[in-house]
């Protein structure tokens, strides 16, 4: 077939019969070949001819169909809200979950925080205690350091007597040695 103006434009008006916008490779297949340095400016003049409406043909669908399609539509948005609300309801169950696990973990927490602080207080209360005790015993040292003290003292004043002591118990044992000698003599008298 010979691509000539009339087999173009005929080729466009197939087209659009079709609905089908008319481009240069469309016509080419409408035509079964032609090169599209042909085909292009003999579109171009079909487009002129048509006043610019050639691209804004609108071809009317049956009203079966555009019902159908209108029923299809209703059914669609039906479908897509239904979609939508379970996932939004799967969503506000997994939002509800998650708040019940955070509360649930924020209780542990709390009760942990707790179990500390009565550890903490029964900590403090036991050093409390160690420290009165350190307190008591520091006095009983004091105390005992002082008696030492005291004992030193006197240990040290008892050294100072002894020799006087044992100058004293030397004139007592002799005094008896000699009294003890005098009662030997008179018994023997």
């Amino acid at each position: 077939m010979a691509v000539d103006k009339d087999a173009v434009f005929q080729a466009a008006e197939t087209l659009v019969a079709k609905g089908i916008k008319p481009t240069m490779e469309k016509v080419r297949e409408v035509l079964g070949g032609g090169s599209y340095a042909t085909i292009n400016p003999l579109l171009r003049g079909w487009r002129d001819t048509q006043g610019g409406n050639a691209s804004a043909m609108v071809v009317e669908l049956p009203s079966e169909i555009r019902s159908a399609i209108e029923r299809s539509g209703v059914l669609l948005r039906g479908e897509a809200c239904k979609i939508a609300s379970k996932r939004v309801i799967a969503a506000e169950e997994r939002l509800n979950e998650m708040e019940i696990a955070r509360q649930k973990e924020e209780e542990q927490f709390e009760s942990e925080i707790l179990n500390l602080e009565e550890k903490i207080a029964a900590k403090d209360a036991k050093i409390a205690r160690l420290g009165i005790g350190v307190s008591v015993r520091d006095g009983s040292i004091r105390a005992l350091e002082l008696e030492i003290t005291k004992l030193t003292a006197q240990s040290e004043t008892a050294l100072l007597f002894r020799p006087q002591l044992q100058a004293v118990n030397e004139r007592l044992e002799k005094m008896e040695s000699e009294q003890q000698s005098k009662a030997g003599s008179l018994k023997s008298e």
